[in-house]
């Protein structure tokens, strides 16, 4: 099996406490929404996921427990600093670093380094709004440590959850 990729922006965050600093913001009403929901559509698309690799913020950290629950599925989860408001370059050593053995990696981080990872693997600007997520397969890669920014790929799918299908619902 070709090692897949899935690059998810965190969910819609909370402005309503001005004291709280940006890495302490917490997911808002929507956010707590949306984050099961795209779980529920990665497992309807009958993809498991291996291991997480999610920023160290509230907000990130949040939407990982929250998809989790919507997903079903337990992945080890691999908390990481750097992948907080990091950008694509950072966001690949991360991968390439952590992702280890596993065949199906989540990244679960920040714009504007999701939105401009996902623009260059799958060579489209688009608006990566928060929960997006992005599916992507490198079916010439054999381990992590060779991924690049220009290793072959392929997209699988592309997702906001304002566009989701009601089955996920």
């Amino acid at each position: 099996m070709a090692l897949r990729l899935i690059l998810m922006r965190h969910a819609k965050s909370s402005w309503d406490d001005g004291n709280l600093q940006d890495f302490d913001r917490p997911l808002n009403k929507r956010g707590r929404r949306d984050a099961p929901r795209m779980g529920r559509w990665v497992t309807a698309r009958e993809i498991e996921v291996d291991r997480c690799l999610c920023s160290t913020a509230t907000r990130t950290r949040e939407t990982f427990d929250l998809w989790q629950q919507g997903s079903h599925q337990t992945p080890t989860v691999e908390y990481i600093e750097d992948l907080y408001h990091a950008p694509p370059g950072l966001i690949l050593d991360c991968v390439k670093d952590v992702a280890g053995a596993g065949r199906t990696v989540m990244v679960i981080a920040h714009n504007p380094g999701m939105e401009s990872l996902t623009a260059q693997f799958s060579g489209q600007d688009r608006r990566f709004p928060t929960a997006a997520t992005a599916i992507f397969e490198f079916p010439q890669l054999e381990r992590w440590r060779e991924l690049t920014r220009h290793s072959d790929v392929k997209q699988l799918a592309f997702q906001v959850p304002k566009e989701l299908p009601s089955e996920v619902e």
